[in-house]
């Protein structure tokens, strides 16, 4: 079986969606398929994006990527989108990462008029809160893009979880739907506590005194809800005056990060909360070692990658039911809480005043969630068993 993979952009700095990509790709070679990854990027930045994934070219696993003029989803890549028209007939299937940008409904358009089955990994882009988003950027890609028609002549859409599928459903689309998770390896995630910590404290002092440390690890973006962190701890502080909160971000959105900086500056928080984007890639290990518990308050989330390293690395979590994974709170690995400051304030006071020992515990339900039900063996016999289903139905539609 050939499997045609694409994403917009793969730049390791984009977060989960990428390493969601490179996961699938590897497993299905492992499993003696024959993935091929292709994605577009942006402006000088081909070298970083080819050079991010040196476990493609290792595994034999074709990598084509094509120049995308403009950012984001409005971007246009010409080139890849000819690359589909003469080749997307060589392909048994094709698996689209993404919703609205101008590149994925290209290649679906190819796939449709190939008769070549393709399903969508939305990555919670078709949750309610994010089509409240930019609308007039999902206007222009839903009715000039074509990205409506290519929703509507999909042949399958895949979610994370039960919770994120529904949040598609009022959009009324006929396509099948599965719900596989995505995965780790678990033999990557073996956390040295205490390693690399005193450069960290030699970076931000205030992180240096023994107390409960919060990180947050995931991009600076609005959606991530990092202000309804800083307002909610903001409120609690005083109760756990030796409670730390590191925001470990991945840079993105300039703006909101100095909205966001200037806020953990003022009086109340100054002296408790440190915001870094320093500490990405292998480097991102330095803060997980020194953390007692992870946060990620986020309005929106598909089907988090951030979330499930966490567990992996055997820290209690904190999230929000947006990030649709509630399970985690019925297998008493983390609270799961309302996307607001009050129900970020109160999920914080509860796992603070946890004793050591009990948030030691949840994170170790944490890990053992993760080994049932989202190793990357599973996910791929699911992803196989999915592109078989959909070859199957196309033949058998008129």
């Amino acid at each position: 079986m050939r499997i045609a993979i694409l994403t917009n952009d793969l730049h390791p700095s984009r977060g989960g969606p990428p390493r969601v990509v490179l996961g699938h790709a590897l497993e299905l070679r492992q499993r003696g398929l024959f993935p091929e990854v292709l994605a577009s990027f942006g402006p000088g930045e081909e070298e970083a994006t080819r050079a991010g994934w040196p476990e493609l070219e290792e595994a034999n696993i074709p990598l084509h990527l094509f120049p995308r003029t403009g950012y984001g989803p409005l971007g246009r890549s010409p080139e890849l989108s000819a690359h589909f028209a003469r080749h997307i007939a060589d392909f048994d299937v094709l698996h689209l990462h993404g919703t609205w940008e101008q590149c994925i409904a290209s290649a679906a358009r190819h796939a449709h008029r190939a008769k070549v089955p393709y399903v969508i990994s939305s990555h919670g882009m078709l949750d309610r809160y994010s089509r409240t988003q930019s609308r007039l950027k999902k206007w222009v890609a839903w009715n000039l893009f074509g990205t409506g028609r290519m929703l509507k002549q999909a042949d399958g859409a895949m979610f994370g979880t039960q919770e994120e599928q529904d949040e598609a459903s009022d959009l009324g689309l006929q396509y099948q739907p599965f719900i596989i998770p995505n995965g780790i390896h678990l033999d990557d995630f073996s956390r040295t506590v205490g390693e690399g910590i005193e450069q960290l404290h030699a970076s931000f002092p205030i992180l240096a005194a023994k107390h409960p440390l919060l990180l947050f690890y995931s991009r600076m973006h609005p959606k991530k809800g990092v202000d309804l962190l800083l307002e909610g701890f903001a409120r609690i502080q005083s109760e756990f005056p030796d409670a730390r909160l590191l925001i470990a971000a991945l840079a993105q959105d300039p703006s909101y990060e100095a909205r966001m900086r200037e806020r953990a500056n003022e009086s109340d928080l100054r002296d408790q909360v440190v915001i870094t984007t320093e500490y990405t890639g292998d480097r991102g290990r330095i803060p997980i070692n020194a953390a007692d518990a992870f946060v990620l308050t986020s309005h929106q989330e598909g089907f988090s990658m951030a979330i499930l390293e966490a567990m992996a690395f055997e820290l209690p979590v904190l999230i929000t039911h947006p990030c649709h994974m509630d399970e985690i709170g019925d297998a008493g690995a983390g609270e799961v809480v309302e996307a607001s400051i009050s129900g970020v304030e109160e999920g914080l006071r509860k796992l603070l005043r946890r004793t050591p020992d009990e948030r030691t515990a949840m994170g170790q339900r944490g890990r053992h969630w993760v080994e049932d039900h989202c190793t990357w063996e599973r996910v791929a016999e699911q992803l196989e068993s999915m592109y078989e289903a959909l070859i199957r139905g196309k033949k058998a539609s008129p």
